[in-house]
Order: C-alpha cells, then sequence, then structure tokens
C-alpha cells in the first residue's frame, strides 16, 4: 500500500463560479492496475453512496456501477441529526471561538467519536466483540485507540459540516 498522494489544482473554478485558490484530491490506491485499465474503483468518501449516485446521474457515460454502501441518494432529516449532533459535539469545546478552534479540541473530540462509532455499527456488531480479536482489551480501548486515535489526525475544522453539507452542495 502506497502512502496518501496529493494532487493540487490551482485556480479551480466551481460550476456555480467561485473560484477556489487551491483544491487539494488527497488520494491512496490500493494494487495495480489490470491490462485494460478497467479494474479500477473509486472511494471519495463516507459520504461515497451520495457522491456516487450524483456522478452516476451527472455521467452515466462514465460510471459503470454504483456500490452505494450505507447511503441513501438524499441525506434524511435523521441523518441531519446524527450530524447536528456531532458539530454541537465539537463547537462546545472550550477551545470553539465561535468562527474556529483555537487549539486543539481535546474534550469534546473525544464525545465527537463516541457519538461516531455509536452511529457507525449496529447492536449485533457491538455484541459481537470483534475488537477484541483485533486486540483491543475493552470496548473503551477500541473506541479510544481506534476511533478517538483516527479522528485526532484530522483537522477538526473539516470535521464541522454546516448546513450546506446537510443538503446538496451549492453556491453563494
Amino acid at each position: 500500500m502506497e502512502k496518501p498522494k496529493c494532487f493540487e489544482l490551482p485556480n479551480f473554478l466551481l460550476q456555480c463560479g467561485i473560484e477556489l485558490p487551491v483544491a487539494k484530491v488527497v488520494y491512496q490506491t490500493y494494487g495495480e492496475l489490470n491490462a485494460a485499465k478497467n479494474n479500477a474503483i473509486l472511494y471519495p468518501t463516507s459520504y461515497g453512496a451520495q457522491q456516487g449516485y450524483h456522478w452516476g446521474a451527472l455521467y452515466p457515460e462514465r460510471v459503470q456501477r454504483i456500490a452505494a454502501l450505507c447511503g441513501t441518494a438524499k441525506t434524511t432529516d435523521h441523518n441531519k441529526v446524527f450530524l447536528y449532533s456531532l458539530r454541537a459535539a465539537l463547537q462546545g469545546d472550550p477551545t470553539w471561538n465561535g468562527e474556529r478552534f483555537e487549539g486543539t479540541p481535546d474534550k469534546d473530540l473525544h464525545t465527537f467519536t463516541q457519538i461516531y462509532a455509536n452511529w457507525a455499527a449496529s447492536q449485533a456488531y457491538y455484541r459481537a466483540k470483534h475488537y477484541l480479536e483485533w486486540g483491543y482489551t475493552s470496548l473503551e480501548d477500541y473506541l479510544l485507540r481506534s476511533w478517538e486515535a483516527s479522528y485526532r489526525k484530522r483537522d477538526p475544522h473539516n470535521l464541522l459540516g454546516d448546513d450546506r453539507d446537510l443538503t446538496a452542495v451549492r453556491c453563494g
């Protein structure tokens, strides 16, 4: 497995006419392309289902198949409540100044990851306790070393969604 790479697109013009000074696409590849170069799979984000549906509708000649995992074609009110709870958890941290974080939101990043871990897996998943087979010593150890450690690698500003993120991408 290669390390993640970054492809930068300077002066990236959005469809609505707004220009971003630089757009960055971070990607990672696994395996090798076959001779026909038709074995590539693009997994854009955990919101890959909505993006997959969107790309399939916009570019049917380029999208052969969509594997929409755990997603919907439109963000539901139920999902909006979940996303609002994540944002509220982060913005409750003392490092939040109303517009930006002035440091790492240690206290409430912990809460954020607990909310996400609850949403991402079923009761059956936690009942099976597979995390013990993977070397974690307890549920708390799994949540800390897997979920929280993963989210601590990210810029907390990128974990915040705003109302535009909860409906559809739009400009202005």
